[in-house]
């Protein structure tokens, strides 16, 4: 049986925007609408539902038919919701997601008021269920008593966390104590809200991984986009690139497959470097689908396209920084 992997945090109706023409602001501009669920712990956990089995989503969802539908839904996937809530008057998490003609994100909403209202006595009951040595995944759209609970039990149960900071705003719940966190896998604006490193290039982002080592965690993977990611553990200072993809539709959602596809790596017990090939793979179909998690994509899929990939590391020292 695979190890668990316990995913915790938001869950969502994603409405996405595409524009036809350049987006101009003050105006009307035409776009194609359409609707998926989303939800950063429940995209994690989705796709890696597609992969194997043993995954876990604890999150919350108002009564109402986005709601009702979103867990039905991620359930007849595999995936285990008997500790998810459904939270009675309240109103299910929308996501708006306005992209430009190349699929990139022009700006975002979130209505995610939801996540304030978490009951944390009961939300909090279902983390004693957690397996010692289980990997546990936990976005931001937590509140900060909850996000130092988990870290708290990671710490105590050994448990390898890791965390998505999300965004700006809510990378600043974590706080600057990054101890019981096993990965953390920020992009450059969320990494230097967390460490005040600024990040505009390559070697800051490796200074940044740094400063994130010296505040607890683990392990370090930050994000660059076309430019690939940064790996920074106690072994490990190194910039990964990756190769160009042509097809972009829709960048939502590439964020949560990278993760998923590292922690798949995790649950396989492969290395750091092999996890997040794993990862980058996941995003490169992602941005290809017009989906926020690509349907139907296997981990052959993601074998067979890391095997044909082209990896190109530029390895650090410590003492370069």
């Amino acid at each position: 049986m695979p190890k668990k992997i316990y995913c915790v945090g938001g869950a969502a109706t994603d409405r996405k925007l595409k524009s036809f023409t350049p987006l101009i602001n003050g105006t009307s501009n035409l776009v194609t609408a359409t609707t998926h669920f989303g939800g950063v712990a429940r995209n994690v956990a989705e796709n890696l539902a597609n992969w194997t089995s043993n995954i876990f989503l604890h999150t919350i969802v108002g009564e109402d038919d986005d709601g009702v539908h979103l867990l039905s839904s991620i359930k007849r996937q595999g995936v285990d919701i008997s500790q998810s809530i459904i939270l009675k008057a309240a109103r299910t998490a929308n996501y708006y997601a306005v992209l430009d003609p190349d699929g990139e994100l022009h700006i975002s909403l979130a209505d995610m008021a939801i996540f304030d209202l978490i009951p944390f006595t009961r939300f909090s009951q279902g983390f004693s269920t957690w397996d010692e040595g289980s990997i546990v995944f936990m976005d931001t759209n937590l509140t900060p008593e909850i996000i130092a609970a988990i870290m708290r039990i990671a710490n105590e149960k050994m448990l390898r966390l890791c965390v998505d900071p999300v965004s700006l705003m809510k990378s600043q719940k974590i706080g600057i104590d990054l101890h019981g966190i096993y990965l953390i896998k920020p992009n450059p604006v969320e990494a230097q809200a967390i460490t005040g490193v600024r990040v505009d290039n390559i070697n800051q982002a490796l200074i940044a991984g740094e400063k994130l080592l010296e505040l607890g965690a683990e392990n370090a993977v930050i994000t660059l986009g076309k430019d690939g990611y940064v790996i920074v553990n106690h072994e490990i200072k190194e910039h990964v690139s990756i190769e160009p993809i042509f097809d972009v539709i829709n960048v939502n959602g590439a964020g949560d497959a990278f993760m998923a596809g590292i922690i798949y790596g995790m649950q396989q017990g492969f290395s750091l470097r092999h996890a997040c090939q794993w990862g980058s793979a996941a995003a490169a179909f992602t941005v290809s689908s017009p989906d926020t998690v690509a349907g139907n994509l296997t981990s052959s899929q993601l074998q067979a396209f890391i095997h044909n990939q082209k990896i190109i590391t530029g390895r650090q020292h410590a003492e370069a920084f």
